[in-house]
C-alpha cells in the first residue's frame, strides 16, 4: 500500500522518474521504518516534547485514544485490578478458614 501511495504521489511530482519505481523505493524505505514504529500489539508512543502530532500506521479495527481518554482507561484498569485482588484475597481467606 505504501508503494502504491508513494508511486501515485511521486509519479505526478517527479515527472522524469516512473511512478512505480519511486513507489517501490518509497515503499521499501517507509516499509523498513514502519517496522520500528508499529504498535500492532499495543504500546506507548512515548513523549516527544511538543503538542505536534506524529504520523501513525494503523491497522484495521484499532482504537486510538487521546491523552485524557487513555488516562481514564488506565485508571479504570487499576480500579478493576484492585477489585479483582480484593476478591481473590477474600476468597483465599474464606478457603483458609
Amino acid at each position: 500500500m505504501i508503494g502504491g501511495v508513494g508511486g501515485a504521489l511521486a509519479g505526478g511530482a517527479i515527472g522524469g522518474i516512473p511512478g512505480a519505481l519511486v513507489g517501490a523505493l518509497g515503499g521499501a524505505i517507509l516499509g523498513g521504518l514502519a517496522d520500528w514504529f508499529l504498535f500492532d500489539t499495543g504500546g506507548y508512543t512515548g513523549d516527544w516534547g511538543t503538542d505536534d502530532g506524529k504520523l501513525a500506521v494503523l491497522h484495521e479495527k484499532e482504537l486510538v485514544l487521546n491523552k485524557d481518554d487513555t488516562e481514564n482507561i488506565l485508571s479504570t484498569v487499576d480500579i478493576v485490578r484492585g477489585i479483582s485482588d480484593s476478591i481473590s484475597d477474600n476468597l483465599s481467606a474464606l478457603a483458609a478458614s
